[in-house]
């Protein structure tokens, strides 16, 4: 049987059939396609694949939900399973069928590329997660009784790095995520002598799982919890952040990437896939977007595109059999025009930033920058997931006033037009004396004069003259919306 101990999952019968499921706003689910193959569960998802198990065999699915290749085991070997996926790169175990030892395995796509990693002398060894060329995972020498590895590997059997008595679940260019005997959660950057103990102050028991640009991801057991609690960290032990939902007696986080990270919560006795944006208040319980056959789940890997969110996982029946699934999140987006009045210059030059706040107008939510096209047409996807009802969007181009529009966000696509007011040349959000002073030192410059300044050509037709004073006028003493 697979397990992995973070996934907490042990595999029984199941048979799946393909669907997809569309769900709350935002929200749908696909159950992976087995073909009719009993047991099965995602461990990892990047790019359009998504990797796991089905009955027996490492599978490569879409994130449609078909299958797109399917990895069986040698002869000599009785299953195998996918963990990790990284760029065309898969990585997990093989399970020899004669004396159940296990080898770390790669493919790349298909089961002719298969590459077997047990490194010279080892009895057994595993791979949790890949990237970019590079894999992690563990070795045991001496037999079944004998110590267990974290370490990592760089696509051959002779290229395993040994990081010390452990086990080590994540990579991201060459840092190392797992636990060290002793120590706990650990952080390795190359190598066993340069590691982090993540195990924050206090905590008897720790692992971290995960890991992506900075952030690393796991649990943490201290005595008076009640039960694990995941975990967030940033590079030391210092950093822990407590990710436990109130609602929750345990949970664990599993994976990372982008500011989000996901896992599991136990929610009545129940394990409840789960998803996080930095704090136990942001955590989201995505087990209710399974049908309701299920009744635990659990989340195992993320990948970030554009507005797209992709969660890897699987589902629990309540006769015990998992059933492989992916999430899929789309964020909502707000677009339009800004009129900026009678201005004739580049408007794709024009940087505006454009603030989400709350419905009271009083709380920051999000701040995005970016530039318009020539018609003076602008998008963005909303970045907090869930984030519907009524908000206001204020629009600030640089040298314009800001305007603010209260929005009811449907989480999908929204529009708002702004028409704003020009002469903030010091950006200030007021038109006042300072912007007349500084008006007054670009007087009668063109573009490519040494006093010349952009924010003082108001119109944008490359001089600073009359027609730019008559628009200051215009705004004379006037402030902008909140921002």
């Amino acid at each position: 049987m697979w397990r992995l101990k973070f996934f907490g999952a042990t595999l029984v019968l199941a048979i799946l059939s393909f669907l997809v499921t569309p769900v709350l706003a935002g929200w749908s689910v696909v159950a992976l396609n087995t073909s009719g193959a009993t047991n099965s569960e995602a461990y990892g998802v990047y790019a359009g694949q998504v990797v796991g198990y089905a009955g027996s065999s490492a599978m490569i699915w879409t994130t449609t939900g078909t299958i797109s290749t399917t990895l069986p085991f040698p002869s000599g070997y009785s299953s195998d399973a996918a963990y990790g996926v990284y760029n065309g790169q898969q990585g997990g175990v093989e399970v020899n069928s004669s004396n159940n030892t296990q080898h770390a395995v790669i493919w790349s796509n298909t089961s002719a590329s298969r590459t077997d990693l047990n490194p010279s002398g080892a009895t057994s060894s595993s791979i949790f997660a890949v990237y970019n060329g590079q894999q992690a995972g563990w070795e045991q020498t001496g037999g079944f009784a004998g110590p267990i590895y974290a370490g990592y590997w760089s696509g051959t059997a002779s290229s395993f790095v040994n990081l010390g008595e452990g086990y080590a679940y994540g990579i991201y260019n060459s840092q190392v995520v797992g636990y060290v005997i002793p120590g706990g959660a650990c952080l390795w950057n190359g190598s066993a002598s340069n590691q982090v103990i993540l195990a924050p102050s206090g905590s008897s028991s720790s692992e971290a799982l995960g890991v992506y640009n900075g952030e690393q991801v796991g649990w943490s057991y201290t005595s008076g919890s009640g039960g694990d609690h995941a975990a967030l960290w940033s590079g030391s032990a210092s950093s822990f952040v407590d990710l436990n939902p109130s609602a929750a007696t345990s949970s664990s986080a599993v994976a990372v990437r982008d500011g989000y990270q996901v896992g599991w919560a136990t929610i009545s006795a129940k394990k409840h896939a789960a998803i996080w944006q930095g704090s136990a208040a942001s955590w989201i319980d995505i087990h209710s977007y399974l049908p309701s056959k299920y009744v635990q789940s659990g989340a195992t890997g993320i990948y970030d595109s554009g507005p797209n969110i992709w969660i890897s996982g699987y589902g629990e029946d309540s006769g015990g059999a998992f059933y492989a699934y992916l999430w899929h999140y789309v964020f909502g987006s707000v677009s339009g025009t800004i009129n900026l009045g009678p201005y004739v210059g580049d408007k794709t030059k024009i940087p505006v930033v454009i603030e989400v706040r709350d419905s009271t107008n009083s709380t920051i939510l999000e701040t995005h920058t970016m530039n318009m096209d020539s018609t003076g047409k602008y998008s963005f996807n909303i970045s907090t997931m869930g984030l519907t009802g009524n908000h206001y969007i204020t629009a600030k181009p640089s040298h314009w006033l800001a305007k603010g529009l209260l929005v009811n966000l449907s989480g999908g696509a929204d529009t708002a037009n702004f028409t704003v007011a020009n002469g903030d040349i010091n950006g200030d959000n007021y038109v006042e004396d300072q912007d007349y002073s500084l008006m007054g030192l670009a007087w009668y410059s063109l573009l490519g004069d040494a006093n010349y300044d952009a924010n003082a050509d108001l119109n944008g037709d490359g001089a600073v003259e009359d027609q730019d004073y008559s628009l200051l006028g215009l705004s004379w003493y006037q402030s902008g919306d909140p921002f």
